[in-house]
C-alpha cells in the first residue's frame, strides 16, 4: 500500500502542471449518480449464483428472476434451508449488501436471514448516518472516490469508481472500527447505453477469509420483458441440462461430442473449470484441432495464458499451417507481454489468410506499437498492413484513419491529407473524422482550417465535448479571449464543473484580467480546502503573476493542518525555484556576457553544468565539448561522459570514460564504465517487456535521448500513472530529479525501487555529486 501511495503522490506533480480533470462532487451527488443508474433499470431477467463458504465446505445457491415494471417472476433452483454456522452468522451480522439493480429482490435470492429491515440502502442515508466524502484515492488500478458512514454502532466506507460511477467496494466496521468484512464489485461490465453494474460480488471477513460469492449469469437489462416473456417463463436452468447431459455420458463415455457439448453448457453456467476438464475429456476420446482451440480460449477467459500457451503449441504440431491457431498464438504471446513472438505469429496467420482483416488489424495495432521504439521499419511495416485494410474494406473510415495516421507519423503530409479527406468523404456526419482531420491541420501549423474544422464540428455535435476542444484550441492558439468566452458558455452549460472554472480563471489571467482570475482562485480556494489545490492553483497562477503565486503558497502555509509533510516541501521547494529564478538568470546573463570577452574552459565549464542542472543536456553537451576542445582533461571528459551516459548515448559515453582511464591511475574511468554496461543491462531487460505505461516510457526515453529532461520527465509520470509497478519510469524519476536536484521526488523514487533497479541509480548519484563538487 505505501508503494502505491508514493505513486500517487509522485504523480501529483503531472496533474499539477495542468488543469484538473475533477468535477465538483459531494457524497450525496456521488450516490445520487449510483441511484441514477439503477433507476434506468426498466427490467432484468438472469440467475443468480450465490456461493457460500462454509469451512471447508462450498454450497451453491440458484434462482432465476425476472422482473418488469408491472410484474416479478422467481425460480428457486435450490435447497434454501439455512445452515447453522460461525460463517454464517457472520454473514448475517454485516450491516448491508448493496445488490443492484434492485436490493428487495435480489436479497431474497439470497440464503440470508438478515438483511430484512432494510428496504433500498442507499436511499436516506443521512437518517441512519452521518455521510462524508473523504476524497479520491486509487483502488487497484481504478481511480475512486470514498465516502464514510457512519454512526454510534458500526462504520461503512464506500468506494465509487470515478468513471463507471457506480460502487466497486464496501468495507465495513463495527463501533470498535474493527473490520467486520469487505464487500467488492467486480467485472463491472455495461449492461446498457449507460448502466454499468458488477457481474460478481465477493463477501470476505475482516481477515480476509471468502465467505460468499454472488455471481449474475446469463444477465440481461432493460431486454424489453413483455406479457409474453412471463407467461413462457423461465428456460431450462442450465444445471438441469447439465444433469441431463451427464447421464446420457455415463452410456457413451467415449464419445467427443457430448464431452464437447457438455463443455459448452459449463461455459454458459459460468463454472470454466469444468468446462475445461469436459474438454480435456473430448480431447482424450478424440484429439481435434477444434477442441484444443475451443480449450485455448478458455483458458485465456480464465487468465490461465501459458497453460493457453501449451495449448496452442501442441495443436500447431499437427496443424502447423492453421491460420486461426497462429493468430490463437499471436493473442496469447501478447497477453503473456511477448510482442515479438506475438508478431511473427500474427505475421504466419495472415500469410495463411491474407484477407483476415481481424488478423491485419491485431497485426497493425503490433507494429504500432513497436514503431513507437523500433521507428522507421515498423512504421513501414504497419503502413503495408493499413493499406491492406483499406484495400479490402475501402469504405471503412476507421481502416482509413489508420493509414492517415501513419502517413503522418512518417511526415508524409500530402499523403495523410488525402487520406483524412478521404475518410470525410465515407463519413460526411461522423465529427470523429472531421477531429482527426483538424487534429492533423494543427500538427502541420495550418491554424486557420484546423480552426474552421473545430468550429464546424460544433455546428455538426454541439456536445460539450466538442465545445471543449474548441475552447481548448483557442487557447492553445494563444486567442484566450475567443477561449474565454467558450469556456464560460461551457460553465453555463455544466454547473459546478471545478475543472471550467480552472480553465476560465486562467483564460482571465491570460488576458491580462488578473483581478478576475485571482478572484476565481480565490473562490475555488475558499470553497475547497484541499492542499493539493494550493499546488495546482500556485502553479497556474506564477506563470502569469509571480508576486500573486507566492501569496497563494504563503496562504497554504499559514493554514494548520491543511498540507501534508510532502506538500510543505514542495512548496518550499517551488518557493525557493521563484525567488532564485531571476538572480540564476542573472547569473547566466553575465556568463554569457563574459563568453563573448573571453572564450576561457573554465566558462564553458560553467554554462555546462548550468544547463546540466536545468534539465537541458544537449545544451550542455555542447558547452561541454566546447571546454573539452580549450582544454583536454579528466573533468571536461568526466563531465561530457556522465551527459552521454543520461542521453542514453552509450558508446560516446564509453570512448569519454576510456580516455580518461588513459589519462590518470585512479578508478573514475573504470567505475564509468561500469556504469555504462550496467545502464545498457538495464534496458536490455526492460526492452521485451510489454505492459501498461510502456508507451508512455519509450516516449519519455526518445525525450531524454534528445536532452529534453524535463518533458521526459512528465512522459515518465504519465507511465507510473498507468502502471504503479512499472519500475524503469521510477529509475529514470529519480535519476532526472536527482540531475534537477529535486530531492522530495528524488527520495519518492527511491522508495519504491529495489534491487539493481535502486544499487544503479545510487551509484549514479554519486557520480552526479561528484560532478557538481568538480
Amino acid at each position: 500500500m505505501k508503494r502505491y501511495l508514493l505513486a500517487f503522490v509522485l504523480v501529483i506533480a503531472v496533474l499539477s502542471s495542468s488543469p484538473i480533470e475533477a468535477e465538483e462532487i459531494s457524497a450525496k451527488s456521488l450516490l445520487a449518480d449510483v441511484i441514477s443508474q439503477l433507476e434506468q433499470v426498466e427490467d432484468f431477467k438472469g440467475t443468480i449464483v450465490s456461493k457460500l463458504y462454509l469451512g471447508e465446505e462450498v454450497i451453491d445457491y440458484r434462482t432465476q428472476v425476472m422482473k418488469s415494471k408491472t410484474r416479478f417472476m422467481s425460480n428457486n433452483l435450490s435447497d434454501n434451508s439455512q445452515l447453522e454456522s460461525e460463517e454464517n452468522k457472520l454473514l448475517n451480522s454485516i450491516p448491508w449488501i448493496y445488490l443492484p439493480p434492485n436490493y428487495n429482490i435480489l436479497k431474497n435470492s439470497l440464503p440470508l436471514e438478515g438483511q430484512l429491515d432494510y428496504q433500498e440502502p442507499l436511499d436516506k442515508l443521512s437518517n441512519l448516518y452521518n455521510v462524508e466524502l473523504l476524497g479520491e484515492s486509487i483502488d487497484g488500478e481504478r481511480e475512486v472516490y470514498i465516502i464514510q458512514l457512519e454512526n454510534m454502532l458500526a462504520m461503512q466506507r464506500i468506494f465509487v469508481d470515478k468513471e463507471y460511477k457506480t460502487i466497486s467496494k464496501i468495507e465495513i466496521f463495527n463501533g470498535a472500527n474493527i473490520r467486520l468484512a469487505t464487500i467488492n464489485y467486480r467485472d463491472i461490465s455495461l449492461f446498457d447505453s449507460n448502466i454499468w453494474l458488477p457481474a460478481k460480488i465477493v463477501v470476505s471477513d475482516g481477515r480476509g477469509r471468502l465467505l460468499m460469492e454472488v455471481i449474475y449469469q446469463n444477465w440481461g437489462i432493460n431486454v424489453g420483458l413483455t406479457e409474453f416473456d412471463f407467461a413462457k417463463g423461465f428456460d431450462t436452468d442450465y444445471q438441469t441440462k447439465i444433469k441431463q447431459l451427464k447421464e446420457k455420458i455415463k452410456e457413451q463415455r467415449d464419445n467427443d461430442k457430448l464431452h464437447w457439448l457438455l463443455s459448452d453448457l459449463y461455459v454458459k453456467d459460468g463454472n470454466l473449470e469444468e468446462a475445461v476438464n469436459s474438454l480435456q475429456n473430448a480431447i482424450r476420446t478424440k484429439d481435434s484441432i477444434e477442441y484444443r482451440k475451443k480449450l485455448v480460449e478458455i483458458y485465456q477467459m480464465q487468465g490461465k495464458y501459458r497453460e493457453a500457451l501449451g495449448e496452442v503449441r501442441v495443436a500447431l504440431q499437427s496443424a502447423y499451417n492453421d491460420a486461426e491457431l497462429n493468430y490463437l498464438l499471436g493473442e496469447v504471446q501478447l497477453q503473456l507481454g511477448r510482442i515479438d513472438n506475438a508478431r511473427h505469429s500474427l505475421e504466419k496467420a495472415v500469410d495463411l489468410d491474407p484477407k483476415n482483416t481481424l488478423y491485419l488489424e491485431k497485426l497493425f495495432w503490433v507494429y504500432s506499437n513497436l514503431a513507437e521504439e523500433s521507428g522507421k521499419y515498423m512504421l513501414e511495416r504497419a503502413e503495408g498492413v493499413a493499406e491492406k485494410l483499406v484495400k479490402l474494406e475501402p469504405k471503412n473510415k476507421s481502416y482509413r484513419i489508420y493509414l492517415a495516421d501513419i502517413y503522418l507519423e512518417k511526415g508524409e503530409e500530402f499523403k495523410a491529407y488525402q487520406v483524412y479527406s478521404k475518410a470525410v468523404e465515407l463519413a460526411p456526419e461522423d465529427t470523429w473524422v472531421y477531429i482527426k482531420l483538424a487534429q492533423f491541420y494543427d500538427k502541420i501549423d495550418k491554424d486557420n482550417k484546423a480552426e474552421e474544422l473545430y468550429e464546424y464540428i460544433v455546428y455538426l455535435d454541439d456536445s460539450l465535448e466538442n465545445q471543449r476542444r474548441l475552447a481548448d484550441f483557442y487557447f492553445e492558439e494563444g486567442k484566450y479571449e475567443l477561449a474565454l468566452k467558450e469556456y464560460k458558455v461551457l460553465q453555463s452549460r455544466s454547473a459546478g464543473n471545478l475543472n471550467l472554472k480552472f480553465k476560465v480563471a486562467e483564460s482571465y489571467l491570460a488576458t491580462g484580467d488578473r483581478e478576475r482570475g485571482l478572484d476565481i482562485f480565490n473562490k475555488i480556494l475558499e470553497e475547497n480546502s484541499f492542499g493539493e489545490f494550493y499546488l495546482q492553483i500556485g502553479d497556474i497562477v506564477k506563470q502569469y503573476d509571480l508576486d500573486s503565486a507566492i501569496d497563494i503558497y504563503h496562504s497554504a502555509l499559514k493554514k494548520e493542518g491543511l498540507l501534508t509533510d510532502e506538500e510543505i516541501e514542495e512548496i518550499y521547494r517551488r518557493l525557493g525555484y521563484i525567488y532564485f529564478e531571476e538572480e540564476d538568470q542573472k547569473k547566466l546573463n553575465k556568463l554569457d556576457q563574459l563568453l563573448e570577452i573571453d572564450s576561457q574552459m573554465k566558462i564553458y565549464q560553467l554554462l555546462g553544468k548550468y544547463k546540466f542542472s536545468a534539465g537541458d543536456l544537449e545544451k550542455a553537451i555542447s558547452y561541454f565539448k566546447l571546454a573539452l576542445d580549450r582544454q583536454d582533461n579528466v573533468e571536461n571528459h568526466y563531465n561530457l561522459a556522465l551527459a552521454y551516459l543520461m542521453v542514453d548515448h552509450l558508446d560516446l559515453a564509453r570512448q569519454e570514460a576510456e580516455k580518461i582511464a588513459e589519462i590518470e591511475e585512479g578508478t573514475i574511468g573504470a567505475e564509468i564504465l561500469e556504469l555504462i554496461d550496467r545502464v545498457s543491462s538495464l534496458q536490455k531487460e526492460y526492452k521485451d517487456i510489454y505492459v501498461p505505461g510502456r508507451i508512455n516510457r519509450i516516449k519519455g526515453d526518445r525525450l531524454r535521448q534528445q536532452g529534453k529532461l524535463i518533458e521526459a520527465l512528465f512522459r515518465y509520470r504519465e507511465s507510473i500513472f498507468e502502471n504503479y509497478d512499472y519500475k524503469l519510469p521510477y529509475f529514470y524519476v529519480g535519476l532526472i530529479s536527482a540531475i534537477r536536484e529535486d530531492n522530495l521526488q528524488l527520495e519518492m523514487a527511491k522508495s519504491v525501487l529495489e534491487g539493481e533497479e535502486l544499487k544503479l541509480l545510487k551509484d549514479l548519484l554519486i557520480h552526479i555529486e561528484d560532478m557538481n563538487r568538480f
